[in-house]
């Protein structure tokens, strides 16, 4: 996607061409990580959900074998 917004902005309309290289450069990492951070914050989330069931799997159990058997 970056690249693609790159190449749009960057077509030559005589002195009007938009951003420097820094300033893509900045871009382009500020989108990837972005991504990356989310993808991060995904996974922790999915473990910490995930070790949250097993807990509450396991107080059910407990408290089914204590009282019912």
């Amino acid at each position: 996607m970056p690249s693609l917004i790159s190449l749009i902005l960057n077509i030559p309309i005589g002195k009007y061409t938009i951003g420097s290289e820094d300033a893509w450069v900045g871009f382009c990492g500020g989108y990837i990580g972005g991504i990356a951070g989310g993808i991060v914050a995904f996974y922790i989330a999915k473990l910490q959900i995930d070790e949250m069931g097993r807990g509450q799997n396991k107080v059910f159990t407990d408290n089914y074998s204590r009282s019912y058997l």
